[in-house]
């Protein structure tokens, strides 16, 4: 049984496609081409496009099933392409998809510098903050768990809060939530009620992330190539950004309160007009499925999360204690203290916009394996060095070395096909932040009897950990 499913004149060379037993054929010229995939028509104004998950194939045809890799259409959308080189229509079929999921590669990148620049801007206050309410490194610890329960708590059920309402929406509602609540910690004369305004400002953290994180996998799906660690990078730059912005108005002595209200201002006008130009990337075929309220981690996203431990517990120092490490030790001006994290923040970055194309070069696991090593340098240079130079310089190797841990491993999970890329992100999220949950009254009580420099130091193990289980990066794909 046939199903003759559009045609074309390509330059005097007619091409028509038709489905046989679950198979795609192209006939040209008397000769048959197939494919081993499924594939729906799309419509153009001139005749029917060939498209495919993994990025626009050049030339006229059908578009992939979503979930489809681009191997499975490819050597008909180069048959095609052959065959349309000389066509008239040859330029709109060839580019006009490629160039939307482009400009949405680009623009998606903004979410990530706005939901950064609005999250980070209360760390490098921290210090100013723990002053303000006149407590200690433990108590400190103990109230910025707030925001880890937050997140902790939204991420259970994130995935259903994105599938209802749209990127769109939790975009700018969470936003709007995450500068409120900042805003209002940042006030704050006591740790309970800093505690509280934290919490709510992790309940639109968590679902931002998911969203940001699932969005950035759709738009890597559509263009056909990783786009996820340069998509993080920029949220690195948005904390690069923030966190030099932090210093200076430190320096100036500046408000904490009226710095983070501004800032929360800034952050949701520029939500806004970001909204406003960005159309959110279509949802891949598994992700249709009904997500479960409660985000339950399979056995292959806990090695994941064992995984990640590492990064989250040092990249959570980085945020939570640097600045507060640099003011202790080293007895520095508030400037100085703030290029702690921004300078991590910045080693982020860098890593992290140049980290993609290496990737597929050199594969997932050898990446991780050097930025692995990175981590151990940096954290065993904050821990042991003298010179306050030479500790910035250990900061830039944290977060070089944080950063394409975690996001190779939301591809790996979103990759994994067992379930929705929504739900496994989710469950990834939900209990990689656990380490953000424990880590800051844990790293508060070291640093208060024992030395803010063995806070740093106590990630060494787990860096161990994490070389043992970067094989579960290879298993992406895989149902178990």
């Amino acid at each position: 049984m046939q199903d003759r499913v559009g045609d074309i004149d390509a330059g005097g060379t007619r091409v028509f496609g038709d489905r046989r037993e679950g198979r795609l054929w192209f006939r040209e010229q008397g000769r048959e081409f197939s494919n081993a995939r499924c594939f729906r028509p799309v419509a153009h104004r001139e005749g029917i496009g060939v498209e495919e998950s993994g990025g626009a194939i050049r030339g006229a045809g059908l578009r992939a099933d979503q979930g489809d890799r681009a191997r499975a259409a490819r050597p008909v959308g180069d048959h095609v392409d052959r065959i349309l080189s000389h066509s008239p229509v040859r330029r709109q079929f060839a580019t006009g998809h490629r160039d939307r999921s482009g400009a949405r590669s680009r623009h998606q990148v903004l979410a990530r510098d706005i939901h950064a620049f609005s999250l980070g801007a209360i760390f490098p206050r921290l210090g100013d903050l723990q002053l303000q309410m006149g407590i200690g490194p433990a108590a400190l610890g103990l109230s910025v768990t707030g925001a880890a329960l937050g997140v902790q708590v939204s991420l259970l059920m994130a995935s259903s809060v994105l599938s209802r309402l749209g990127f769109r929406k939790v975009m700018f509602f969470g936003m709007l939530l995450m500068g409120i609540g900042e805003a209002l910690a940042g006030l704050a004369t006591s740790p309970y009620v800093f505690f509280g305004w934290f919490f709510l400002a992790g309940l639109a953290i968590g679902v931002v992330e998911v969203a940001v994180n699932v969005e950035a996998d759709r738009v890597e799906a559509l263009a056909g190539r990783r786009i996820m660690n340069r998509s993080h990078a920029f949220w690195s730059l948005g904390f690069f950004a923030t966190g030099l912005l932090g210093a200076f108005v430190a320096q100036l002595g500046v408000p904490a309160g009226l710095h983070l209200s501004l800032t929360g201002l800034v952050s949701v006008a520029l939500t806004l007009l970001f909204l406003a130009r960005y159309q959110p990337a279509p949802i891949r075929g598994a992700d249709h499925d009904g997500p479960p309220k409660l985000a339950r981690p399979t056995r292959g996203i806990m090695v994941l999360v064992a995984f990640t431990l590492s990064a989250m517990l040092l990249e959570g120092a980085l945020i939570d204690w640097s600045v507060i490490y640099m003011r202790d030790v080293f007895e520095e001006s508030a400037f100085v203290n703030g290029l702690a994290l921004t300078l991590g923040a910045l080693g982020q970055f860098i890593i992290r916009f140049f980290a993609d194309p290496v990737v597929d070069r050199h594969g997932a696991e050898r990446v991780a394996r050097v930025s692995l090593i990175a981590l151990a340098l940096g954290a065993g240079v904050v821990s042991f060095t003298p010179n306050s130079t030479l500790a910035l310089i250990g900061f830039v190797f944290l977060g070089a070395g944080t950063a394409v841990i975690f996001p190779l491993a939301i591809s790996a999970a979103a990759q994994r096909g067992d379930r929705s890329s929504p739900e496994n992100v989710a469950a990834l999220a939900q209990f990689s932040f656990v380490t953000f949950l424990l880590a800051p009254p844990l790293l508060g009580f070291v640093a208060e009897n024992f030395g803010i420099r063995y806070s740093f130091g106590l990630a060494l193990p787990l860096i161990l950990g994490s070389w043992l289980t970067v094989g579960a990066l290879s298993h992406a794909g895989r149902k178990a």
